[in-house]
């Protein structure tokens, strides 16, 4: 939901879908198969408060840099390095399998308790409590999930030359730090709530710097330099 855009009309908040329209339609019809068509659907979502969040105008510096901008880069590598056009789509579909992973799916294994507190995954890169370093039980396993992220840069290594694997492992940290980067929004987020939860009529929450501002598409400035100024 945007902190500022609102919709002309209703003057509600705009909300950002997570999914294109058809992917929602079908989560939509499978959970509620006799629920409305698929015509109404449509017409409710379209020209309406919900946008795709493709529209979104700005990120955070640590999105831009580990996430989005690394994508690109391995997906230039791939057009440009791999020959073999079966390998090349193969990659190409291993890798927009992984972003949306990433974006979308890794932070839904992610467990903190009621009281604000990390909470123990078997998944080691899924375990906040062990990245607090306060875990003493043993992590047995990587999910299917993360480890797919490793598997894609053993797999793409061995279709390029070798002077780009130093590269590709600069983009295997980036994007284990964008990894880390939502593990630390869902705690903030999650901590927020905890605290607003346990508000009383004599008590006030106060959130200094907490939302990242979103810039417009019609910015004078790049992200990059509005984020990179100091």
């Amino acid at each position: 939901m945007s902190s500022y855009r609102t919709h002309s009309k209703s003057g509600l908040p705009i909300m950002y879908l997570q999914d294109h329209k058809q992917a929602l339609w079908e989560k939509f019809s499978e959970e509620y198969p006799n629920g409305m068509r698929r015509t109404a659907f449509m017409t409710r979502l379209q020209g309406s408060r919900f946008v795709y969040q493709d529209n979104l105008g700005g990120l955070c510096s640590e999105c831009n840099e580990c996430g989005y901008e690394s994508f690109a880069s391995i997906n230039t590598i791939i057009d440009t390095h791999v020959e073999d056009e079966f390998s090349k789509e193969e990659l190409t579909q291993k890798l927009n399998s992984l972003r949306r992973y990433m974006r979308r799916e890794y932070i839904k294994d992610l467990k903190i308790t009621s009281s604000g507190t990390p909470a123990h995954k078997s998944c080691i890169c899924h375990c906040l409590s062990h990245s607090f370093g306060i875990c003493n039980l043993q992590h047995f396993e990587i999910c299917n999930g993360c480890v797919e992220l490793f598997h894609f840069f053993d797999l793409i290594k061995n279709h390029v030359d070798g002077e780009l694997h130093e590269l590709l492992d600069d983009y295997l940290k980036k994007l284990i730090s964008w990894l880390g980067h939502h593990a630390r929004k869902f705690y903030l987020n999650t901590h927020v709530q905890v605290n607003l939860d346990e508000l009383d009529e004599d008590g006030a929450v106060i959130i200094v710097d907490y939302k990242m501002r979103i810039l417009p598409h019609t910015a004078r400035e790049t992200k990059s330099q509005f984020f990179g100024k100091r």
